[in-house]
């Protein structure tokens, strides 16, 4: 236990100061300072996670980032889906749209729902292109895709990050999973970038879903906890 706690301080430390030649933005130093709280934490006796009351029938674990493979011939593979909201999955519509939810629709920026895939790898497409995989053959990564844009026609920062929203996904109106907490620069809940005006930028959030589920999605469910309410968002497949 003292061995990990001191490796995830030792990691911070080198990264957040560095040998005078790494300079981090200030999204990097927010992402980092965060992911070595949260292992703290976790490795805390008296810790009690915060989200423990809302969602239960799905355990969630905390998953780290390493930098993709050399070998330019691995490809991802997976289902793939173009996803519109299904009325048959829930016809109570939210009391807030998502960009609302994610309390970034006052700041002039709008998001969309941009389909789904289902893979044990995924990288992010930005540099420097850092990646996750699934180590259980057993486990699949459901990646949600989202498009964010500067609907001003002024260069703007959405900052999601500092919202502290939780997200939960129902697949096929039966299990719920929590999403993955990330360094992925593309991860929509540590989303903290800089637009031009009228720009958009893609967002993922991450779940782990069990491999049953490759192939056989029939309808999704989204839901965004923030600010003492939640708003869930329901997408079937095509």
């Amino acid at each position: 236990m003292r061995k990990r706690l001191c490796v995830a301080l030792c990691a911070a430390t080198v990264l957040l100061t560095g040998c005078g030649a790494v300079e981090l933005t200030d999204r990097e130093s927010d992402l980092i300072a965060e992911y070595a709280a949260t292992v703290l934490l976790k490795h805390s006796a008296t810790y009690q996670p915060k989200l423990q009351d809302y969602v239960v029938e799905v355990e969630t674990t905390t998953i780290s980032s390493t930098l993709p493979s050399p070998d330019l011939s691995e490809t991802q593979s997976g289902q793939t889906g173009q996803n519109k909201p299904n009325a048959s999955v829930s016809t109570e519509a939210p009391a807030k749209s998502l960009p609302e939810a994610l309390g970034i629709a006052q700041d002039g920026f709008g998001i969309e729902y941009a389909g789904y895939e289902v893979v044990q790898k995924y990288t992010d497409a930005r540099p420097p292109q850092l990646s996750i995989q699934v180590k259980d053959s057993n486990q699949r990564y459901l990646v949600l895709k989202f498009q964010i844009t500067n609907q001003s026609e002024e260069e703007k920062e959405c900052d999601i990050l500092s919202k502290k929203r939780s997200y939960r996904c129902r697949v096929n109106d039966t299990e719920r999973f929590g999403s993955q907490m990330t360094m992925l620069l593309d991860d929509l809940s540590t989303f903290k970038e800089t637009f031009s005006a009228k720009e958009t930028k893609q967002a993922v959030l991450i779940f782990q879903i069990p491999e049953k589920y490759e192939g056989d999605i029939t309808g999704l469910s989204l839901t965004v906890k923030g600010d003492e309410e939640s708003n869930t968002y329901s997408y079937g497949t095509e």
